[in-house]
């Protein structure tokens, strides 16, 4: 009797520690480029469990809007009305996991905008890297 309640206490102990991937969000929140990155952007999670989600966002206070998305794992939910300039707050929240509050800024079309894109090719070809100004 007292080997079988050693084992079942033995069974509890290793099950209770083990994590559990209910409630975890296992990617993101990253940001997504959207049609019109002036007054909009994407945001996509991934969560463990299936379970809807949610966005809060604003620029004093996360509290000032909300957006949901449908159950599932795979979430991808598009800010719209947004300002070009703003400092946007923004949180995540999926089957009761929140992330800390993250930050976004929206450029306006004026801008210059540089990106820098490394790659590794394998190729020892003359004149493989350069740069390149794109105006909208």
């Amino acid at each position: 009797m007292k080997k079988k309640i050693v084992f079942v206490a033995l069974i509890l102990i290793f099950f209770c520690t083990i994590p559990t991937a209910f409630g975890e969000i296992t990617r993101g929140p990253f940001l997504q480029p959207t049609e019109d990155m002036e007054t909009s952007i994407g945001i996509v999670w991934k969560c463990a469990s299936d379970s809807p989600g949610t966005v809060r966002y604003g620029i004093g206070s996360v509290n000032e809007n909300t957006a949901n998305t449908p159950s599932g794992t795979d979430h991808f939910i598009k800010l719209e009305s947004l300002t070009a300039g703003a400092v946007y707050k923004y949180q995540v929240e999926c089957d009761g996991t929140t992330t800390p509050e993250y930050t976004f800024t929206l450029s306006s079309k004026t801008e210059e905008r540089r990106i820098l894109i490394l790659t590794d090719v394998h190729a020892n070809a003359p004149g493989q890297a350069s740069w390149e100004t794109v105006s909208y």
